[in-house]
This record gives C-alpha cells, structure tokens and sequence, in this order.
C-alpha cells in the first residue's frame, strides 16, 4: 500500500510573487496558476506519492514558512490536502472483504422519484432507513448508460451491465440478488440489473476512521442513529470489525454495511423522497472476476477484521 496526496492551494494575491519563488526553489513551480481574474488568487493544484521529498517541502512551507498565511483561520484563501491509498493487487486479495466504490458520474435520479416500491414496514418507523425495496428499480430509459458495465445512481445504488452480470451468475457469487430495472413509463426491462445484497453486516468497530455523521438537516436520525454517515477527505477511510467467531469465513461474497450513508429524507406527505445507502462489500473472488472482466470506473479498499 502507497499513499498519495492531493494538495490545493488558493494564495492571495498580495502572497503570489513570494510564493512562486519558494515554488520555484522547491521544484514545484510548474503546478502554480496565475488568477483567472484582476485580484483573484494565485491556485496551485497537484498530486504527489507520498515518497516524493517536494510533497514535503510544501507542506513544510505551508505549516512553518513562506505559505504559512494559508492556515490563517480569518483568510478567505487557503489550503486542502486528501490524502488516498492505493492497493496493490495482491494486498487486496488477502483482505477478507473489500469495500466497493463507483468513480463514474452518477445517474441523476433517485430511486423513489419514478416509483420504486419499498415495504415501510421494514424500516425505521420515523425516517425510513433500512426498508426493503420490493419492486424493480425504476427509472427513464434515457437514464439508461450507453457504455460500461457499471454504474450508480446519485443514491449510489449499483447497477451492472447484463454481460458483467452473467458472468456474476456464472461465478456463482452468492449473498447478490441481480434485480433487472424497468421502465418507469411502461415497466419494461431495461438490460442494466441493480446489485443488491441481502447480508447485513453489524455495526462497525469504534476503530474505523474516515467517516463524520452529518449535522443540521443532514443529523442522524435521533430513532434508529443509522443514516447520515459521510466520508470526510481529512483521513483516508479505513473500515473495522470486530471479529465474532465465524467472521468473515462464513459470510457470502457480497454483503453490506449496517451504516447507511447520506441523509433519508420525507416529503411533506411523509412519502420516501430520498434514501441513504449501506456501503458495498465483496469477498476477493468478486474482486478477481471484476479484474479478469476489465471493468472499469471501480476501486476497492480493505476492510480490517480485529479479535
């Protein structure tokens, strides 16, 4: 596993010609932007390995030198620094489950907006989280991707392509219902199936890093306390459980998380309008046949079993 880091900088104007020259004498100069604008600041935008020596030469700058005016809590400029990990093959392999993430734009449309039909029963009673969808997903044949073999919607539920699929079927991946979605307009099979699994994992260990619960209109549900997780870009995300006897050994090959991220939302006639989503896990195997098949837009990250 290697880390990167993302680093953007916004340096106000007055800053910007001492900040090229300590760019320059870093060997960073060739990231730094001049203002789009008269006034406007000085941008600075780029990745760095977390190996390579100019990453930390910045970041000295930023924390004890010349762009210390960043940090300054009354400036309207600033810094932003994520950091990501990346995993090689065979690290992602050894980890008992993986977590599933889409980098592809989103469909824009959420699953209750073109009737897709839950069984409240099933859910919190005030909020909704948790209830089982019992329909097709339905949604605008427009909506439906011209290229790939997966894809989300804005909820992030899943959908793959009928080849990738098939070849689910075909690998006997168990624990994974793959649901064809309709046509809202005429109930119609559409070719794409959303991904849906039917093992949900308990809560996560106190341990796990890189997530913040929402706050305001976003805030928990105060019921159940099971929607308005979200990833925060100050960490890099890191799921842990605790191990009871037969975990992860006896877990299918997909299952979900107890979490659901983002915010389940009613409308003012109480109806489901938005629903947060668990987060996504496969065994390795799953992993192997994404790879052997080359699809594209996905990435995976470890999730840590601790006695």
């Amino acid at each position: 596993m290697k880390e990167r880091r993302y680093i953007s900088l916004s340096i106000p104007p007055e800053h910007g010609a001492s900040a090229l020259e300590e760019l320059m004498r870093i060997g960073c100069a060739q990231w730094w932007e001049p203002p789009y604008r008269e006034g406007g600041p000085y941008l600075f935008n780029n990745t760095f390995d977390s190996t390579d020596p100019r990453l930390w030469a910045l970041k000295e700058l930023i924390e004890d030198g010349a762009l210390k005016v960043l940090k300054d809590e009354q400036s309207a400029f600033g810094f932003f620094e994520r950091v990501d990990r990346v995993y090689t093959p065979k690290e992602l392999r050894s980890a008992p489950l993986l977590v599933l993430t889409v980098d592809r734009r989103p469909l824009e449309f959420t699953a209750p907006e073109y009737g897709t039909e839950y069984d409240l029963s099933t859910g919190c009673p005030e909020c909704g989280t948790g209830v089982v969808q019992v329909s097709p997903l339905k949604m605008r044949r427009s909506d439906v991707p011209q290229t790939g073999l997966i894809c989300q919607t804005v909820e992030f539920a899943y959908l793959v392509a009928s080849s990738l699929g098939e070849a689910l079927r075909e690998a006997e991946v168990n624990g994974l219902e793959l649901r064809e979605a309709v046509s809202h307009h005429d109930g119609k099979p559409l070719g794409w199936f959303q991904m849906i699994a039917h093992h949900t994992m308990p809560r996560m260990s106190s341990k796990t890093r890189g997530f913040v619960r929402g706050e305001g209109r976003e805030a928990p549900c105060k019921r159940c306390d099971r929607d308005a997780y979200y990833h925060t870009l100050k960490e890099p995300g890191q799921i842990v459980y605790e191990r009871p006897r037969g975990f992860p050994e006896d877990l299918p090959d997909v299952v979900q998380s107890w979490e659901h991220f983002g915010k389940t939302l009613r409308d003012d006639d109480g109806r489901l309008c938005v629903l947060s989503q668990p987060l996504f896990f496969l065994k390795p195997k799953v992993f192997d046949l994404f790879r052997k098949l080359k699809v594209r837009h996905v990435k995976f990250e470890p999730v840590e079993f601790v006695d």
